[in-house]
């Protein structure tokens, strides 16, 4: 009954979409410049449709073309709260761009419903004033300037397993299109990379038993970061881990990814992440992954990702963000 539910719901929210392609609107608003181009705000204005059942998540998926070509793409999954509008940073070059948007539900077993689109071109001009951030804004500002990336499920380790010698991992790396290249990384230092298939390494992981942080960072033809992933090799079993990397690329953004181990199948109630003491994004499905530019994490001290599960046990992970991290697992009263 609920499959024929979701068919008859994607038909009609496909045909509010065709038919009201201005459901959704987009306001730019140009808030100074800096070193690389124009700061801007842009708005997002919608209404749910009353045929949308509550508590059915929605996102915002688009993109920012600049001359045809495609400069930007993000993705900003919408809280609970967030059912009228949601507001984002973006840094853009002078002149023309457009902003395409659609409004969706994006289903993970089926074709994601668009429940409403719009593209808007606009002119953007240098203000000749320079960009100062809200210090007032906290957490929030973060996350306004930052999004869910689309290929944040890319690059998946596989449980490494161990080899005839003492101390070493088969670490086998599953990767989606477009990772070319994949480095493998042992405890925050490099140990190599693999250009072709099959992803693997053998790594020497130190003497056991003790906690080793394996993880792989995957990249396109061009050398871009795709995606990340991580993997805490702990030969005492715990009943939850969570790993939070930071990647940072040349283009000063920091690529965040939090992986998640868990072997007793237990039922996920909450992934978080927070901006010292106070909490900024909270997903509600994978990928659970942001891209946040340097900038924006100036005067942040320390990022934790939290996952607790039904049974109200937390694992957490601690990134001060001077390099220096450590590890929780506690449970929550």
């Amino acid at each position: 009954m609920r499959r024929g539910f979701t068919i008859l719901f994607f038909i009609a929210a496909t045909a509010l979409a065709d038919e009201k392609p201005n459901a959704l609107t987009i306001v730019l608003e140009p808030l100074g410049d800096n070193d690389t181009g124009v700061v801007t705000r842009t708005t997002f204005r919608f209404a749910t449709p009353t045929d949308v059942p509550e508590g059915v998540p929605l996102a915002i998926i688009g993109s920012i073309s600049e001359g045809g070509q495609v400069v930007k793409r993000f993705r900003y999954p919408l809280l609970p709260a967030q059912r009228e509008s949601l507001s984002a940073i973006q840094t853009l070059q002078p002149g023309e761009v457009e902003v395409e948007a659609r409004l969706m539900i994006p289903l993970e077993e089926q074709t994601p419903v668009i429940v409403a689109k719009n593209a808007v071109k606009f002119t953007i001009a240098k203000t000749n004033r320079p960009y100062v951030a809200n210090p007032l804004e906290g957490a929030e500002a973060i996350i306004a300037e930052g999004s869910v990336p689309d290929m944040a499920d890319a690059v998946k380790i596989i449980a490494p397993r161990r080899d005839v010698a003492p101390n070493l991992f088969i670490v086998n790396v599953e990767v989606k299109p477009p990772v070319k290249r994949v480095e493998f990384w042992v405890e925050g230092k490099k140990i190599l990379a693999r250009n072709a298939p099959p992803y693997r390494a053998e790594l020497d992981l130190g003497k056991l038993p003790k906690r080793v942080e394996v993880r792989a960072i995957g990249y396109d033809d061009r050398g871009h970061y795709v995606d990340a992933d991580a993997f805490v090799v702990n030969e005492r079993e715990t009943p939850l881990e969570v790993k939070l990397t930071r990647t940072q690329t040349s283009d000063r953004v920091s690529h965040l990814k939090l992986s998640i181990q868990n072997p007793k199948g237990a039922s996920i109630k909450t992934v978080a992440l927070f901006a010292d003491q106070k909490k900024f994004h909270e997903w509600t499905a994978p990928p659970y992954a942001i891209d946040i530019p340097d900038d924006r994490l100036q005067n942040v001290r320390f990022l934790r990702a939290s996952v607790v599960d039904a049974a109200n046990y937390e694992a957490s992970d601690l990134l001060f963000l001077n390099g220096a991290q450590i590890n929780e697992e506690l449970e929550v009263n």
